[in-house]
């Protein structure tokens, strides 16, 4: 287990959790830990990916962000990101991401530093 399921895990009541891991099946008694441990995985990379940075779990800016991207994950896999609270979570996910790149100077300048004269 991993501080980010853990922190969705007291986030959300069980039940929520286990109809977002079992889309569709409104017969579903248990989580799905395979579908969740995924979220948290896919929901990590992607942190990665478009931030430039490792996620950090003792990082509170990226615990709160990485909860909404599992839920977001979450969402996107049963097909009901578009609408609700699937939206909501996937835009502030998204934002948050934005917020958190970091722009990398660049030039093509053949301007050699040297240290300077006395």
């Amino acid at each position: 287990m991993s501080v980010l399921r853990d922190a969705v895990a007291v986030r959300l009541s069980a039940q929520r959790l286990i109809m977002l891991t079992n889309p569709g099946d409104e017969t579903a008694a248990a989580l799905d830990e395979t579908r969740f441990e995924a979220a948290v995985t896919d929901a990590q990379a992607s942190f990665k990916r478009h931030t430039g940075i490792t996620f950090d779990a003792t990082n509170a800016i990226h615990i709160e962000l990485g909860i909404n991207g599992v839920l977001c994950k979450l969402f996107r896999y049963a097909g009901s990101d578009s609408d609700g609270d699937g939206r909501s979570y996937c835009k502030r996910w998204g934002e948050g991401l934005a917020k958190l790149v970091r722009v990398m100077p660049r030039t093509n300048a053949t301007q050699v530093q040297t240290a300077d004269d006395p």
